[in-house]
């Protein structure tokens, strides 16, 4: 049995290392893909080198780091290209997340193409249901991360004419390409969810695999994305009401050179981002306007982040307990995301509560009357605009930089970013054209498909 999922791991590499180099513009040949069982499928989504590695396209946009001259000097034309948000051959090396999005698209698909070939028996239904629920959770995580790139922002004055991505949900290399819009992407993401949701049990034998409560977490995070502030609020109630823990920064070291361990309390689902070698320590330095952020008492500024010299901070704050970067689901976004939910709807003394709940966690020497009644005395507009700043202090280097850039941009909330090149300004428009990524330009040759 054990060489048996082996063979079948070791079959679904090749097919998306040689045989499915873009999935979109390959036709995979099914013949020589052998999963029949539970347990193979379970094999493939269990399988890291296969599944869940988070899109890093966005943390490259974003604005929460800088480069050097000389790192700048030193990196591959594609990645320079990309620093200085041009549009063209930006994925031109190994770094390639279109490719990486289809391949996982394609497992997910061949999981679920291989459940609906199962009778499964009574005594396998509740095995068969959570691995069936693990696909469809991963394939809409794959897909919201996917639109947040390529497609527009959510509006639903214009959801339906505005341009999202390509949506498989089969194996059928023959299938046209084209670019369903960003109203059917969600309505996509949200289906799969809303069916992960009804199938996937309340606990797992580890964060990798999603549960019901990752689910409920997903649907608020995406709701948020949107601006359906009341539906996200439901969802993360869903999963807070589970699961509200918190690490209480002052009992950590911040002496570390990884602040924190994997799989700690706060993490409900656990993912890795896959970025490029341009955002390592060794590469990137925080943006001074995101360390000015944080006060002295602020215990997140040393566990987050490293001192290099005047001027020159590193990310040391990664959920992964090393140099890699956490690109999951945690309670501390969560928090954030409900404060801001109820903020937006007015209810304003809730949303203080979430805001002070993390601060106590966070915060050495920490008067909460004082903080109570300083946030308190802000109005509405304040508030939502301080909880966004929280935001971006709490959840650095996360793959979730870029979706709020992208929605606070959509609602007129920032301006134009600009980053200094060897003495040069770049810059970036936040209208809705500047704020989608290029599609690789092989795509659009070979499918037809509308360039952003």
């Amino acid at each position: 049995m054990k060489y048996k999922i082996k063979l079948v791991i070791i079959i679904v590499l090749q097919i998306l290392t040689i045989g499915c180099d873009q999935f979109l513009d390959v036709k995979p040949n099914k013949n020589l893909v052998v999963p029949a069982t539970l347990d193979d499928c379970q094999a493939l989504m269990d399988n890291k080198v296969l599944i869940e590695k988070g899109l890093g396209s966005g943390e490259v946009w974003s604005d929460d780091y800088f480069l050097t001259d000389a790192n700048y000097l030193s990196l591959a034309e594609n990645f320079r290209t990309m620093y200085r948000w041009d549009r063209s051959f930006i994925y031109e090396g190994a770094f390639n997340d279109w490719k990486t999005t289809y391949d996982q698209i394609y497992l997910c698909n061949l999981v679920l193409e291989t459940l609906g070939k199962i009778d499964a028996k009574e005594n396998e239904k509740m095995f068969y249901n959570d691995v069936l629920g693990q696909a469809l959770f991963h394939r809409a995580h794959y897909y919201f991360q996917a639109v947040i790139l390529w497609g527009a922002a959510y509006h639903p004055n214009n959801s339906k004419s505005e341009l999202g991505i390509s949506l498989r949900s089969n194996l059928d290399g023959d299938e046209k390409t084209v670019r369903a819009s960003v109203e059917e992407c969600y309505t996509y993401i949200l289906n799969d969810l809303i069916r992960a949701l009804d199938v996937l049990p309340e606990t797992s034998i580890s964060p990798v695999r999603p549960t019901r409560y990752a689910v409920a977490s997903l649907l608020g995070r995406v709701y948020l994305s949107m601006g359906a502030f009341d539906k996200a609020r439901q969802y993360i109630e869903i999963a807070l009401d589970h699961n509200a823990s918190l690490m209480n920064f002052n009992s950590m070291n911040s002496n570390l050179a990884n602040s924190f361990k994997q799989f700690n309390v706060e993490v409900i689902f656990e993912s890795r981002g896959v970025y490029p070698a341009m955002l390592t320590a060794k590469k990137a330095n925080v943006a001074k306007e995101l360390i000015d952020l944080y006060d002295q008492k602020d215990l997140r500024l040393k566990l987050y982040y490293a001192y290099i010299s005047a001027g020159q901070y590193t990310f040391k704050g990664s959920y992964e307990g090393n140099a890699t970067f956490f690109n999951g689901i945690s309670t501390n976004e969560n928090y954030l995301n409900m404060a801001e939910c109820l903020a937006r709807a007015g209810t304003l003394d809730l949303a203080i509560d979430h805001i002070i709940n993390l601060w106590k966690n966070r915060m050495s020497d920490f008067n909460v009357d004082q903080a109570r009644s300083d946030l308190k005395a802000m109005n509405q507009h304040t508030l939502i605009t301080m909880i966004l700043l929280e935001r971006r202090k709490e959840l650095p280097f996360r793959g979730l930089r870029w979706m709020d850039l992208k929605r606070l941009a959509a609602l007129g909330e920032i301006s134009t970013m600009s980053r200094l090149v060897e003495g040069q300004v770049y810059e970036l428009k936040t209208d809705s054209r500047h704020m989608l990524l290029p599609i690789p330009e092989n795509i659009i040759k070979l499918t037809g498909i509308k360039q952003n």
